[in-house]
């Protein structure tokens, strides 16, 4: 997760992730499958295009979780 997220707490995302089975870390490698990308994303977001890691926005990720 890099960015803020306007319609959610970071907190709240990383549990509904791992309640879903997956992983928050602070780090974006080669093994990360997704980027959740908010407003004034930091470097993660440059290293996931750069690893050419899917890259979630705000609209992707309300319709994936439902809201």
């Amino acid at each position: 997760i890099t960015g803020t997220i306007s319609f959610i707490k970071r907190e709240e995302l990383k549990d509904i992730i791992e309640h879903s089975g997956g992983f928050a870390t602070e780090s974006v490698t080669s093994k990360t499958d997704v980027v959740i990308v908010g407003e004034n994303p930091g470097s993660k977001f440059d290293k996931a295009k750069e690893l050419k890691i899917e890259i979630w926005d705000e609209d992707l990720l309300r319709s994936k979780l439902s809201l």
